[in-house]
């Protein structure tokens, strides 16, 4: 079996693989000793053969994880590492390493699934939205704040604002709550509609793509493209990755 690992700005995702099954969707909020969140998420697996990471919390974690991994199982994890060029994909970052790993797991994952040019939309603590051609050079994206941090911005930058309960009930909210509602998920789903449009444009062609991340159920419904949901790309971008290992 192969431990999947995906810590992100507020959670972490796993799935745990072997040749005949994938148990995926789970995820745990980042709070607390990191040895007693990763005891709570893993302690009743069995020791893995490999572990594969994606972790954009950089030095923050990763000390901890090792640790906790070489002492819980005697395996040391294998983090994902972006670079100019790796598993079949080829980085136009300028500066390669400063590629989110997740968005470059995402890259992988996703190349998994079509030979086609691509557009992989990410809906997490961040949106991104990013582009992969049919011969697989990452070609570039975007970057805009997610549904929370955008809600969260308005709530503690403004005056007046107070949330409370918040819920998409219509485009036109009847409170305060239901109109910041409103604007954070109407706006940011026309605001992924706008990017992936221009993108096509300045590539003249058309795009297939993919919506992941942890508010994707959530954004999908909204956005006027046809897109397929991914809930677990970057998990399966990791495991494309070891399997190339």
């Amino acid at each position: 079996m192969n431990l999947l690992i995906d810590v992100g700005n507020n959670y972490v995702k796993w799935a745990a693989v072997d040749s005949a099954h994938w148990d995926g969707g789970h995820r745990a909020v980042i709070s607390g000793v990191p040895s007693n969140l990763f005891e709570t998420c893993w302690g009743h697996l069995p020791a893995p053969n490999r572990i594969m990471v994606s972790n954009v919390q950089g030095e923050r974690i990763a000390p901890d994880l090792v640790k906790w991994c070489q002492g819980y199982w005697r395996v040391c994890p294998i983090f994902l590492e972006p670079a100019s060029a790796a598993y079949g994909i080829v980085n136009s970052y300028y500066d390669p390493e400063q590629l989110g790993p997740d968005r470059w797991a995402a890259l992988i994952g996703a190349r998994t699934l079509s030979n086609d040019a691509l557009g992989i939309i990410d809906c997490g603590t961040a949106i991104t939205v990013d582009a992969l051609s049919a011969d697989n050079v990452f070609l570039g994206g975007a970057i805009l704040p997610g549904l929370n941090l955008a809600r969260d911005t308005l709530s503690t930058s403004t005056s007046g604002i107070n949330e409370g309960e918040s819920r998409l009930v219509s485009v036109l909210g009847r409170s305060t709550a239901d109109c910041v509602s409103s604007g954070v998920y109407y706006g940011l789903a026309g605001g992924i509609d706008r990017l992936v449009n221009e993108i096509e444009k300045t590539l003249v062609q058309h795009l297939r793509l993919y919506v992941t991340g942890g508010d994707a159920a959530r954004l999908q419904p909204l956005l006027k493209m046809q897109t397929q949901l991914e809930p677990d790309l970057v998990l399966r971008g990791l495991s494309a990755a070891l399997n190339r290992l």
